[in-house]
């Protein structure tokens, strides 16, 4: 994702789009998916899942008094977000590999190979209905994917306008919400963020809809991609 990366990643149907677009087609690039779908499921249930649990388990003291509990959770919350950035590199790095699959196995030009390399998230969206006719937003996850693009850019860059965004969508998140007014300005805004367990989760679950969305798509892999508890309960 690029540093400018600030447009939203937002339904874009029209009839006009709907008559252009490509229909669903069976790709041999879609059996890439269940590889997809089984690394990220190790890191989402060993990392995201057993870890998160583990630090609130170790560090939550149930007798402590004063503030001890809140400073422990404001710097899990602080911890959430870098695991959040985690997730999000993991499923972009196979979103844009999977769409240079595509690209690849339907001839397109290597000029459009290396738009997929460079590409911000918006226009990997366009991308994906220009190759395969779907938008993320049509897909199970994809809305929660947007707004995980939004708090890895913060997370990257300190993004104002990405900022601005995600304090719309998610104004809960945030220790104290981005305020253009301020003496500060929308600098250094990453560590304004503060990421629930719950909605580190939820971002975690929302890669793994979408990539089973996607192979729903395509018929049965020839791997089961689920073979792990699914976490979705914990969704806020």
């Amino acid at each position: 994702m690029s540093p400018g990366d600030s447009s939203r990643c937002e339904p874009k149907n029209s009839e006009k789009e709907a008559q252009t677009a490509p229909s669903w087609t069976v790709l041999e690039a879609d059996r890439e998916i269940a590889s997809f779908v089984l690394e990220f499921s190790y890191f989402q249930e060993y990392v995201v899942h057993h870890a998160a649990a583990a630090l609130s388990a170790k560090l939550i003291d149930p007798s402590a008094v004063g503030s001890h509990n809140l400073r422990v959770e404001l710097a899990l919350a602080q911890l959430n977000k870098h695991l959040a950035l985690a997730v999000q590199s993991v499923w972009e790095s196979h979103f844009r590999r999977w769409l240079r699959l595509c690209a690849k196995e339907l001839d397109r030009p290597v000029a459009l190979l290396r738009r997929i390399q460079i590409a911000n998230t918006p226009k990997l969206d366009d991308l994906l209905f220009e190759l395969r006719g779907r938008r993320m937003a049509d897909l199970a996850g994809g809305q929660l994917l947007h707004e995980l693009v939004l708090v890895g850019n913060v997370v990257r860059h300190g993004d104002g306008p990405s900022a601005l965004r995600l304090n719309a969508l998610r104004p809960d998140i945030w220790l104290n919400p981005p305020n253009p007014e301020s003496e500060g300005g929308l600098d250094d805004l990453a560590s304004e963020l503060a990421i629930s367990v719950d909605r580190l989760e939820a971002y975690a679950q929302s890669v793994s809809d979408f990539w089973l969305a996607i192979s729903s798509l395509s018929g049965p892999t020839e791997m089961d991609p689920w073979p792990f508890e699914d976490h979705s309960e914990a969704q806020s």
